[in-house]
């Protein structure tokens, strides 16, 4: 069942109030499973017993009705890898779980999505995002739709941007903010996991510190644009599995650490991609700040299908236990590690064949990670 789609009925940008909370910063850093009812997550430079909490006196949201809104009209495309229906069915995951639970702490209840809330805007965004503009779209579907709604309408409105779409705040992946009386977030595109963690950092800290001005971790930092001292800040973009959906962890006042109620247990080890030289036929992209990177490559060996992220392949080449390469015909190009300001990335000796790209292979040849493929090491 596809999500129904809307159009803009004004274009008036609303500018949001003073500050926001920013989401996490670079890949998401899956804790090791444990199987406890709640997760705690310690260790070097982590929040522990000496963390105190202080309220601002403005209400939170005690309990969220979150709906998604998809900005633009690319969303319309379920080829995509994460599409709309992914994501959607992601957020019911999380919403279908205790991870809200730990909130109380903060005298919030529980997060609640009806996917009759759910909306493809297909007006275009611009790009780069203005972040002001996720309060002008919440507020035109608030006007001329969700107004409409006899009962249960949507208090908090997280809004996903197209593959392809930055950011004006440079180096921001997402935020939450307000405009006074509508509380919203934003987040470009990623893969699966970097887009639910960072709607579930976002949806943990506006559901506590909706305007700044709710409950932050000392010190606080509610001052005119600026970035807010938040409960999943502190986390240092530590994530965890919740029903398979990797979530963000937040900080918790009863258990004075980091938490994620009711991870799942511990998965089998990955296997291991043994020591030597592997063609390179699959690949999958992923996003930083809206610039598409070879996330994943993958191929076969023995008969069965492998797939490894680019960061295990880099230091496993640097470690000179693996060596990749592709191959059309008997043309063969070598895969090398290549660097930019942000991070070193897999690339290709260039050849004379388009077909041997490892750009060309991921849009082309795909990676199906799930169901009997998982990644190795």
């Amino acid at each position: 069942m596809s999500i129904p789609n809307y159009s803009l009925s004004s274009r008036k940008r609303t500018a949001s109030s003073a500050g926001f909370g920013v989401g996490p910063h670079g890949r998401p850093k899956e804790t090791a499973p444990s199987g406890e009812d709640v997760l705690t997550i310690t260790g070097p430079g982590m929040p522990g017993p000496g963390t105190t909490v202080s309220f601002g006196g403005n209400p939170t949201i005690m309990d969220a009705r979150v709906a998604l809104i998809f900005y633009g009209s690319a969303w319309n495309d379920l080829t995509l890898s994460p599409n709309c229906l992914d994501i959607q069915s992601a957020v019911k995951t999380i919403f279908g779980t205790p991870y809200t639970s730990q909130l109380i702490d903060y005298q919030c209840n529980g997060a609640f999505m009806n996917t009759l809330w759910n909306r493809i805007v297909t007006n275009p965004p611009g790009n780069p995002f203005d972040p002001s503009d996720a309060g002008s779209v919440a507020n035109d579907l608030i006007d001329n739709f969700y107004s409409t709604l006899p009962h249960d309408r949507p208090n908090f409105y997280a809004i996903f941007l197209p593959p392809g779409v930055s950011s004006q705040e440079a180096g921001v992946s997402g935020a939450h903010s307000n405009d006074g009386s509508t509380y919203y977030s934003w987040q470009l595109y990623g893969s699966l996991d970097a887009i639910t963690t960072t709607f579930s950092h976002e949806l943990v800290e506006a559901m506590t510190d909706p305007d700044g001005n709710g409950w932050q971790v000392d010190p606080r930092d509610s001052g005119p644009n600026s970035s807010w001292h938040e409960i999943a800040d502190i986390c240092k973009g530590t994530s965890k599995r919740v029903n398979g959906v990797l979530v963000a962890s937040y900080f918790s006042t009863s258990f004075n650490a980091c938490v994620v109620p009711r991870p799942d247990p511990p998965p089998p080890p990955p296997p291991t991609l043994p020591n030597g030289d592997y063609q390179v036929s699959c690949a999958v992209f992923e996003y930083h700040n809206g610039t598409p990177y070879i996330g994943i490559i993958g191929g076969v060996w023995n008969g069965q299908s492998w797939a490894m992220l680019t960061d295990h392949a880099i230091q496993r080449i640097q470690q000179g236990e693996l060596t990749f390469y592709t191959q059309v015909g008997e043309q063969r190009a070598n895969v090398e590690i290549g660097h930019s300001l942000v991070h070193a990335f897999l690339t290709t000796v260039a050849d004379d064949s388009v077909e041997n790209n490892l750009d060309y292979i991921a849009k082309n040849s795909r990676c199906q990670i799930g169901g009997n493929l998982v990644l190795w090491e």
